[in-house]
């Protein structure tokens, strides 16, 4: 059960015809820390994140890393969301990752662009059913 709990599920993945942006849509299981994300708030939780988001973006190979939090609006909704920009072997890329709790589920969907930040762009062909 216990692996269940930290398992992502990849749901949609993107990627525009010139690679330059793509979009990615998990699905994590946090069941046993609802409560406290609910507790605590997105944003605060978010922000506890930064450092170890930071860590493993920097592990990965990423340089010049930048992260804060911030939120997007979709539709009349608020979202809690981590933007950011970084190198990777010289490409300039940013991204804004959105949050949302679904029941037992965290959700994010990704957006990451390349040498031009158009994420905002890509947001905003997004709508809420």
């Amino acid at each position: 059960m216990d692996e269940m709990l930290s398992q992502n599920i990849s749901v949609m993945m993107a990627e525009g015809p010139d690679h330059m942006q793509n979009v990615n849509i998990r699905l994590q299981n946090v069941k046993a820390y609802v409560s406290i994300y609910k507790s605590m708030g997105l944003q605060n939780v978010a922000t506890a994140a930064l450092d170890q988001f930071k860590s493993t973006v920097e592990s990965a190979g990423f340089t010049d890393v930048q992260l804060e939090v911030s939120e997007i609006s979709i539709g009349d909704q608020v979202f809690t969301c981590i933007k950011g920009e970084y190198y990777l072997k010289g490409v300039h890329m940013y991204f804004k990752q959105l949050w949302d709790l679904r029941d037992d589920y965290m959700v994010t969907v990704t957006v990451t662009t390349v040498q031009e930040d158009t994420t905002d762009e890509v947001l905003s062909k997004f709508f809420l059913l």
